[in-house]
């Protein structure tokens, strides 16, 4: 996977970022590179090499000079872009946050599960799957990485 030509790779470690009054009034909605936490994490981080931010509704990726370094959004933080995102008068809450390394089963070279049927469901009858509907967040920031 790359964005703008830069080589994406999963966080190995997870980060603590700190978003402050400054950063929470000076971020934009529906901005993935502009709201109060990308500023956060680059004000942050600059001493480490970090050039810029984007952080979506399920993923956060730090930008250095030579890649992109993916992290999961946490649900606390998640519910704070939904509220920003959404609000007539945009306030963000100042505090800490911890993004997540992602999780083996959702790194980007992950395996998938192999098909078939499992030791010990009856194979002899089939089950009716119900679909699921998905719920889809309305308001917010563009989904995905690139824009």
């Amino acid at each position: 996977m790359r964005i703008n030509g830069k080589k994406v790779v999963d966080a190995t470690k997870s980060l603590r970022i700190t978003i402050t009054e400054q950063d929470a009034t000076a971020g934009k909605t529906k901005d993935p590179g502009g709201c109060a936490a990308a500023l956060a994490i680059v004000r942050g981080y600059k001493k480490q090499g970090a050039t810029g931010a984007r952080v979506h509704i399920g993923r956060t990726y730090i930008e250095y000079p030579d890649k992109f370094v993916r992290y999961e959004t946490p649900k606390s933080l998640r519910a704070e872009i939904i509220s920003f995102d959404r609000g007539n008068s945009p306030k963000f809450m100042a505090g800490e946050y911890s993004l997540r390394r992602i999780c083996p089963s959702g790194r980007l070279n992950a395996r998938p599960k192999p098909p078939g049927p499992s030791a010990t469901r009856n194979t002899t009858h089939k089950q009716r799957r119900i679909a699921r509907v998905r719920h889809q967040i309305e308001g917010v920031r563009a989904h995905g990485a690139n824009r």
